[in-house]
């Protein structure tokens, strides 16, 4: 039997169906790939391809496999993301324990260590959650002084034990200056609101700084911008900004004149100029005479450290002369001894 004999099958009419639902499809693919949905495109595209026959019965079940596989491309994507959640909430975790550790006994930065070596391999695996988590533990920070030093430790730790991560270091910059913007802004008294931000940036870099003399690191950004905010709070004049420029000097102040010293002698000129004018105020002259106390205890333990490293270097100078002695003395005794031998053998031929 041919289609021709058979009346209710027709041929045109079911090839303009199948034209019909193909061009419907066409055109919601169109509309999705406008709409910016280009996996969504592609994964539609793919039963489209692959036809071969224009039966209405086989349109249909091409549009089904298609919404099957979309439906099991979502379910690996909420996977996917949902695997992700996970290790950033294990990164949390880990590191809110961290502090946890610290702020309950100062003196277990050493435990906190060796927790932070042993996952050395699990936070390089996620770097970027950790990148993460330091740039919202440094806003807080930022904000809060109570775990300042706590957080300037685990900033620190995590630097120590994933070197080839600066970045780490870059976001806490990058948290300042979201907290602080557009060069740490200059201070007006009468803000008390951005006076006290920028009491807790400093208190916060100050530690940092701290941190970095006892690692025997250096990061020039932490000490650019802890010089700022010194400088933005003794340009106040008030005096709880400069009691808070005392307490930040206490903790970064020593790696600060080692570093940028024409800095610190500037602030040292401008707290006396302040002493000065402002006489009536005793803690301003109180904080002066700590400060110049301060300063002349610090040089001094600068001054023993270049000593004791020039000893160190000269002593091993001397090590290695002696060292190169003995060696050019054996090799001497060789020569000879060889000599003699050679000498023998000769006689004896």
């Amino acid at each position: 039997m041919t289609l021709k004999e058979n009346s209710e099958v027709d041929a045109t009419n079911g090839m303009e169906k199948c034209r019909q639902l193909v061009k419907g499809t066409l055109t919601q693919m169109q509309k999705k790939k406008r709409r910016g949905g280009k996996a969504f495109f592609n994964r539609l595209s793919q039963p489209l391809e692959r036809e071969k026959t224009c039966t209405n019965g086989e349109v249909e079940t091409n549009n089904e496999r298609s919404s099957s596989q979309i439906a099991s491309a979502r379910a690996k994507t909420k996977v996917v993301r949902g695997s992700r959640g996970l290790f950033y909430k294990q990164v949390n975790n880990f590191l809110y324990n961290c502090i946890q550790m610290i702020l309950a006994a100062p003196t277990a930065t050493e435990a906190v260590a060796m927790k932070i070596e042993c996952a050395k391999d699990f936070l390089s695996a996620n770097v970027e959650y950790v990148r993460l988590n330091v740039f919202t533990l440094a806003k807080f920070a930022l904000v809060d002084q109570t775990s300042s030093l706590a957080i300037a430790k685990i900033v620190w730790l995590l630097r120590m034990v994933l070197p080839s991560n600066a970045a780490i270091l870059r976001e806490v910059v990058l948290s300042c200056n979201r907290v602080i913007p557009k060069r740490h802004g200059m201070l007006k008294s009468s803000n008390i609101e951005w006076a006290n931000e920028v009491r807790s940036c400093c208190i916060f870099f100050s530690y940092l700084v701290k941190e970095m003399g006892q690692h025997n690191a250096h990061y020039n950004p932490f000490v650019r911008i802890f010089s700022e905010l010194l400088s933005n709070l003794l340009a106040t004049g008030a005096v709880q900004n400069i009691s808070c420029f005392i307490e930040a000097i206490k903790n970064g102040g020593p790696v600060l004149l080692a570093k940028r010293k024409e800095d610190f002698e500037y602030m040292t000129v401008v707290l006396e100029h302040l002493a000065l004018v402002k006489w009536k105020e005793k803690t301003i002259k109180a904080s002066y005479d700590q400060l110049c106390a301060l300063r002349h205890s610090w040089a001094k333990d600068i001054k023993r450290k270049k000593q004791k490293e020039i000893a160190e270097s000269e002593c091993h100078l001397e090590t290695q002369r002696d060292e190169t002695e003995e060696e050019s003395f054996d090799q001497l005794i060789d020569s000879i001894a060889n000599a003699a031998i050679s000498i023998a053998e000769k006689n004896e031929l």
